[in-house]
């Protein structure tokens, strides 16, 4: 019987590891085409994950997975931003640098 625990454990503990590492991809994925969206460069080409809950949702409790990531505005400096993912869905991103993205107009 203690047998069977461990092995429910161990499967558990996998589909756990393989939504991560979904979830991680989305959301590389997303920064990077938020970035490209709004002239932003993308640095590292990759995602942190900072926190992870549960949240409610229509389809049931799903996790909450919330990465930072590195950018840069005209290629000078390095700012961070936050994204946010429900699951593997994307669910809200922040760049603090957006406002003076929009001031900025191209060549």
């Amino acid at each position: 019987m203690l047998g069977l625990i461990y092995i429910l454990i161990a499967i558990l503990a996998a589909l756990f590891w393989i939504d991560s590492l979904h979830a991680r991809e989305a959301a590389t994925k997303t920064a990077k085409l938020k970035c490209n969206t709004h002239q932003l460069q993308f640095l590292d080409q990759t995602v942190a994950l900072t926190s992870i809950g549960i949240r409610w949702t229509q389809q049931g409790i799903r996790l909450r997975r919330a990465y930072r990531f590195d950018y840069s505005l005209e290629g000078v400096g390095r700012e961070q931003g936050e994204i946010t993912m429900i699951g593997s869905r994307f669910e809200s991103i922040d760049i603090a640098q957006l406002e003076r993205v929009k001031d900025i107009t191209p060549l």
